[in-house]
């Protein structure tokens, strides 16, 4: 497996470790555009600290790769990225990928690793009628965490769960700069899970996958009666901020941070660095071999 850096220059060349001033930059890294929903809360919390985004676009999607595949697949990354940049924290910005090595997330590291997790706890809180959708990728479903969790809480209110690859894509063509239909995602909805009727009591949809959120104008039209989006990106950077302000390795000037972006294939490369671009990573296209 490669990084590839967009440059401006269409040279190869190795991707640079920090600087010699002791800036650890922190890695964002999902398998696609939807882990900018996280980067940006975590921009909030640490503002004058450098982000690497990781897209692993080389085997986007996740979510519908078997979960011994996918976890050796993330811990590939996890390691190739931590000898290419020497990051100060690592955020894994992919539900799907997190529930996969959810077991690494709690073990104690010099490099503090967090990942994003459907909040279900937190969303049935916040129901008045106990009728809660968790939107996430079949993969996300599928995994063992996931399934003991709603099995902790059946009875306690009514958890709808549908598993998608379709707004995924939805999420990237709007990314992209295409137009997404509400109406059409409404009646995907309608054809594949639950009609119109009863996605109409539900009051609490929880976003469980770093795309969705992109999603959220366009998925009022099929939720109507929806009062609380819960989007677990601000709560995975609100605790991954606490764990690197109190990691020796996090030592950040207060001047203007530095973003850049690293893919696992040059295929779609150049649309993929526009887009992060207009988000503050990377420049034009070029691409740079990891060492």
């Amino acid at each position: 497996m490669e990084l590839i850096e967009p440059t401006a220059h269409d040279v190869a060349a190795p991707v640079s470790p920090p600087k010699a001033n002791g800036r650890r930059p922190i890695v964002v890294y999902d398998s696609g555009v939807g882990g900018l929903t996280v980067a940006s809360c975590i921009s909030r919390h640490l503002p004058t600290h450098d982000l690497v985004y990781v897209a692993d676009n080389g085997w986007f999607p996740y979510g519908d790769k078997p979960e011994s595949d996918l976890q050796r697949r993330v811990l590939q990354v996890i390691d190739k990225v931590t000898k290419a940049v020497h990051p100060a924290a690592i955020m894994v910005a992919c539900n799907t990928a997190s529930t996969a090595i959810v077991h690494r997330l709690s073990r104690p590291s010099l490099v503090p690793l967090e990942g994003v997790l459907p909040p279900i706890r937190e969303a049935l809180l916040l129901s008045r009628t106990g009728r809660i959708a968790l939107l996430a990728t079949p993969g996300t479903l599928q995994r063992a965490a996931i399934r003991g969790v709603l099995a902790e809480f059946k009875g306690r209110g009514l958890i709808a769960s549908h598993g998608s690859l379709e707004l995924v894509r939805a999420a990237e063509r709007k990314l992209a700069g295409h137009a997404v239909d509400p109406q059409q995602l409404a009646r995907y909805f309608d054809e594949t899970w639950l009609g119109a009727a009863e996605r109409r009591l539900i009051d609490v949809v929880i976003l469980g996958c770093t795309h969705f959120p992109h999603l959220k104008d366009e998925l009022r039209v099929a939720f109507p009666g929806v009062h609380h989006w819960v989007d677990p990106a601000a709560m995975a950077a609100q605790s991954l901020a606490k764990r690197v302000h109190h990691s020796p390795l996090s030592r950040q000037a207060q001047i203007a941070p530095h973003h850049r972006l690293l893919l696992t294939s040059s295929h779609n490369g150049a649309e993929l660095a526009d887009i992060f671009a207009a988000a503050g990573f990377g420049g034009d296209y070029g691409k740079e071999e990891a060492a």
